[in-house]
């Protein structure tokens, strides 16, 4: 009966506080983790939004450019009316003309606009309050030209042009996305008579792979929705169908986070099912059940050890101490209380008992804890983790260290980093660094290794001493990754963004920037700088006669002789069309300018061979000099640009220095 009190007071409260704990404490991690998973998808949602937002801002600058291109070639046949009717597929519609000529049927312009920087281009003309397509490179699926087709009226593009605003943007033609670009045509009145449109169609097959290769969890799939809810992009772990049911149908059984994209009027959702984050939070409460049980279990055993000393041994004091060290211990109170009692007595020992469980306890929870971050961040690290013994000898490698360096775990053990291609250009790096643990030394940085397979690959790599608690030195801790496709990405990006990507030139921008860095060289230098302009004579019979394609040829191969008869601190740049751009840097003359313009002059005018004929062009070139031309980078290009069309009046295939320059330099 004794017995059964006991249980029933002490030991039974204490059991259900400990199980209460445990159940409060899996509950919050739980609610946790769920929160977690959450914020994990609306991350990938993010990415997903991250690789349209991408997509569109790597074609902005074409789009630009192309809608400059469209504007100036029109620009340049006349200035834009409205004079007459046509009847287009069985409408009447306003004709637009350009000049005396009319832009109904026409394909020249737009055209002349895709085969020189590819894209689409579109000519509108207004008709009340839509926009019809009178001549345009747009096909239908059918292969034929989208003349006669009107612009969506309720398309993002509309109130713009019908304010007399440009609008840049992703739009729908179609039914297909297009990076385009819509600016108005005003009459010399200021009446809104038509409208300009460049765009290029977005690489859908390209993105369609990347997100069919995206997962999330088990069963959980990522998908592209359009403004009208219907899917784009879906990851290939789910049919159409289903995908559709369970977006536009939802319930319980689906989490779904979707993420805004607004430049497509799109959303990023990610959909995963309920049951499933459950179960994978749940299995993430395995160690806590386990460590509550085994604290359950230790609290049992001392408990029953605790009740055959009370019969046998003399409390040791006063009961209500006893009772009341007992009703600490198990409401889990195991600080210090100032509470004394005699060794090998009841109390005494309650309260060895209790200091031994707070020591315990905290060890338990601090090696608890320790162990499963540990564990779990080097077993899921997506980074390689090696670990070295004082001799520089690995004694373990995570997952993830096989499989950037494609050696086994196995191979890996008793050997040198070195052996396994870790930096491999410096034979003497780890042995250097090794003996050196005593001074704490770390290492950061980037190195080139070699897999097993003998491919290499750029790292980011860690490596670092561990000491213990008396700063004994115990082992190395390499933390690395493979940074290799980003490097090549920048690089790749960088190029991109500032060459032509016909001749591999200089563009605008870079040209822009080495112009700036030249004017800023000559201010300290107190030397001169030539800036160039110059457009090719007779390259565009060249194009009429044999094509677009022979004309971008024979735009490579003068950019190859040019780029060879400069100067490394020369820059040689292509600004659009058969328009380039030249700066000359440290010559001391104007008669040495002259001689390597006249240089120039005469290797444009050298023949070329081009699918069996001999091409002969020529060049108008224009030119001034900083500082005795004292303006902004801009404004000095422009002088550039008048002095060639100078240079072109006068018959071409000569240069002409800019007006201001020759009367200084006369």
């Amino acid at each position: 009966m004794k017995q059964f009190s006991f249980i029933q007071r002490i030991l039974l409260p204490l059991l259900f506080v400990g199980v209460l704990s445990i159940i409060s404490t899996a509950i919050h991690m739980f609610t946790v983790d769920m929160e977690r998973i959450k914020a994990h998808a609306l991350n990938e949602a993010r990415e997903l939004e991250d690789l349209l937002v991408m997509a569109e801002s790597l074609v902005g600058e074409h789009v630009q450019l192309s809608m400059q291109i469209l504007k100036q070639r029109s620009l340049d046949i006349g200035t834009p009316s409205i004079k007459g009717d046509i009847v287009l597929n069985n409408q009447q519609l306003a004709d637009l003309k350009f000049g005396v000529q009319s832009q109904a049927f026409g394909t020249n312009l737009v055209d002349g606009v895709t085969d020189t920087v590819t894209g689409t281009a579109t000519l509108f003309v207004k008709k009340q309050g839509d926009f019809v397509r009178i001549a345009t490179s747009v096909r239908k699926k059918d292969g034929s030209r989208a003349i006669g087709t009107v612009l969506d009226p309720k398309g993002k593009a509309i109130p713009y042009l019908l304010a007399k605003k440009p609008f840049y943007g992703v739009v729908d033609i179609l039914g297909e996305p297009y990076i385009s670009g819509y600016e108005p045509i005003i009459d010399p009145s200021g009446n809104l008579i038509g409208a300009w449109y460049v765009g290029y169609k977005v690489d859908v097959k390209a993105l369609d792979q990347a997100i069919k290769k995206w997962a999330f969890l088990q069963s959980g799939f990522a998908a592209i929705t359009d403004y009208n809810n219907n899917i784009r992009f879906l990851s290939e772990r789910v049919t159409q169908p289903e995908a559709s049911k369970i977006l536009k149908n939802p319930t319980d059984k689906w989490v779904i986070v979707s993420q805004n994209i607004p430049q497509w009027d799109f959303h990023a959702v990610i959909a995963y099912p309920a049951r499933e984050a459950f179960w994978d939070s749940v299995s993430k409460l395995y160690p806590l059940l386990i460590m509550g049980g085994l604290f359950g279990l230790i609290l049992i055993v001392l408990a029953l050890q605790k009740l055959r000393q009370l019969v046998i041994v003399p409390l040791g004091g006063d009961p209500q101490t006893a009772s009341t060290l007992v009703s600490r211990i198990e409401q889990g109170d195991f600080e210090e209380d100032g509470t004394r009692a005699a060794p090998g007595t009841l109390i005494g020992n309650m309260l060895k008992m209790r200091q031994r469980l707070r020591e315990m306890l905290n060890e338990l929870q601090q090696n608890a804890e320790r162990l499963s971050v540990s564990s779990s961040v080097f077993a899921h690290a997506h980074d390689g983790i090696f670990i070295t013994d004082a001799g520089a000898k690995i004694t373990e490698v995570n997952p993830a260290f096989t499989t950037l360096t494609g050696y086994s775990r196995e191979e890996a053990l008793g050997r040198n980093p070195h052996e396994l291609g870790f930096v491999y250009l410096r034979k003497s790096f780890f042995s250097k660094l090794f003996s050196n643990a005593s001074n704490k030394v770390e290492w950061q940085g980037e190195a080139w290794c070699k897999n097993k397979n003998g491919s290499q690959y750029m790292a980011s790599l860690d490596v670092f001493p561990v000491y213990d608690n008396a700063q004994q030195f115990q082992h190395y801790v390499g933390l690395f990754s493979d940074i290799t496709q980003q490097k090549e990405h920048q690089k790749s990006l960088e190029h991109m963004a500032y060459h032509d990507p016909l001749t591999q030139l200089p563009n605008r921008a870079l040209f822009s920037d080495r112009l700036q860095q030249a004017i800023a060289r000559a201010a300290r230098t107190k030397e001169s700088v030539a800036i160039c302009y110059f457009d090719l004579d007779n390259f565009k019979p060249i194009n009429d006669k044999l094509g677009h394609e022979a004309g971008d040829q024979l735009l490579i191969m003068l950019a190859e002789r040019l780029r060879g008869n400069l100067r490394e601190t020369d820059t040689i740049a292509r600004l659009g069309g058969d328009e380039f751009a030249l700066l000359l840097c440290g010559l001391q003359t104007l008669d040495e300018y002259r001689q390597t313009l006249d240089r120039l002059l005469a290797e444009i005018e050298t023949p070329f061979m081009i699918n069996d004929e001999t091409l002969k062009i020529s060049a108008s070139i224009g030119y001034t000099f900083y500082p005795s031309d004292n303006n902004p980078p801009d404004i000095l290009l422009r002088h550039a640009d008048q002095a060639m069309y100078q240079a072109k009046t006068n018959g071409g295939g000569h240069h002409h220095l800019f007006q201001l320059q020759a009367s200084l330099f006369s």
